[in-house]
């Protein structure tokens, strides 16, 4: 239920990258599995040194039997489509006013949002006639960063409530809110190289993190926060990522313009990892990069939900008839207009997948003291009955 706003790539957010491009000397394993090294920061204290550590990066297409989820992982890739060509990217009124719609519907989809914004883009290439803008980069960000701290992520969230009518600002601000960067390739040709890479959020601590405070220019002040000065505001509040060996690094092969990649940037949930880490890094070795143009676009989004005492918060997997395609949403009882108060839950065997009820009653949101305390301790796979839209709701029962 709440704004959600816009983005930008590995770091349309975080400024120029210090020092080179690493090389990277990878060997992909016939699972999809590579080796890699990637660039943490090293100095505790300014963030300015990095350090090369080697890590695995996993194929995230390998993942069973639904894959990595928002709700999970911290990241999914959600099928899209456009109409508009790669050449529009480079026309920013065109993006703001018809892809921003489409981003928004697609991030909605994908996560049950009630409200979602966009609110800065960013678009990375290689051409040399093609000049830098705020909108427009040449830089891949090749630092394991996230692109926020919490202090720069608030200002965020507070800038998109503006959008907000009055009545609700208690609501949101009393309710729980993500950035989002939804990342895209815009050639026609898979990624082969310049891939992003994600870290499952929840194997990243806060203790692994160096916050970097904003650092204006010696008798100058930061510009009032929009989209225009979005790069400028928050390319230096940012969080780098000193490296441990508890992180799982995973990437999306071969990524079409079809897929978009979505990941957590920052979380408000204090209960989760806030500050998860990515990074762009190479295939090959810089020598033998492809001479051909990469282009990508990403939209970092916000979004948030009112969630009050007395309300339970179902996170659901609902799987469609043929069972090909899984769309993440919340559902948040009693006033979901889809559901009725008195929907019969279902609870599933302990194993995901399997069918087998384990109990059945009608739930009142009325009366959740009516719930047994033992589904308190552990989330349970449930199903629902009647199924919204006729598709068959499955998924995870988490009460709060």
């Amino acid at each position: 239920m709440l704004p959600a706003a816009g983005c930008f790539s590995a770091l349309c957010a975080s400024g120029t990258v210090l020092g080179k491009v690493s090389r990277c000397a990878s060997e992909r394993s016939s699972s999809g599995d590579v080796q890699a090294e990637l660039r943490y920061v090293r100095d505790g204290r300014c963030g300015r040194r990095m350090t090369l550590a080697p890590v695995l990066v996993r194929d995230a297409r390998q993942l069973r039997p639904v894959g990595p989820a928002l709700s999970s992982h911290g990241f999914q890739v959600v099928d899209f489509q456009t109409e508009l060509e790669a050449e529009t990217f480079f026309h920013t009124p065109t993006v703001r006013q018809r892809y921003y719609r489409e981003i928004c519907l697609a991030v909605q989809r994908a996560t049950g949002a009630e409200r979602v914004v966009a609110f800065h883009h960013n678009v990375r290439h290689q051409r040399p006639e093609e000049e830098s803008t705020d909108f427009v980069s040449k830089i891949y960000d090749t630092r394991v960063h996230g692109d926020y701290t919490p202090q720069s992520a608030h200002e965020i969230f507070e800038w998109q409530l503006r959008a907000v009518p009055h009545k609700e600002l208690a609501a949101y601000r009393n309710g729980h809110f993500l950035l989002i960067n939804a990342w895209r390739n815009l050639n026609p040709e898979p990624v082969e190289n310049d891939h992003l890479a994600v870290c499952d959020a929840g194997s990243v601590s806060e203790d692994h993190l160096l916050m970097l405070a904003a650092t204006p220019e010696v008798g100058a002040s930061l510009p009032a926060l929009s989209a225009e000065s979005f790069a400028e505001r928050v390319s230096g509040p940012m969080a780098l990522v000193q490296f441990s060996e508890l992180h799982r690094w995973y990437y999306f092969p071969a990524l079409t313009e079809k897929e978009l990649l979505i990941f957590k940037c920052f979380d408000s949930d204090p209960e989760s990892s806030q500050l998860p880490g990515h990074t762009h890094w190479p295939r090959r070795n810089a020598e033998q990069i492809d001479a051909g143009v990469h282009r990508s676009a990403d939209y970092c989004v916000l979004f948030g939900k009112k969630l009050g005492k007395n309300e339970t918060q179902i996170i659901t997997q609902c799987i469609n008839p043929s069972w090909n395609q899984v769309l993440e949403e919340n559902i948040k009882l009693p006033d979901d207009i889809t559901l009725r108060p008195d929907v019969l839950i279902t609870l599933l065997d302990s194993d995901e997948g399997s069918f087998e009820p384990m109990v059945q009653m009608r739930y009142k949101a009325s009366e959740p003291e009516a719930l047994p305390q033992e589904w308190k301790k552990s989330p349970r796979w449930f199903q629902l009955e009647p199924v919204p839209g006729g598709v068959p709701t499955q998924g995870k029962l988490l009460l709060g």
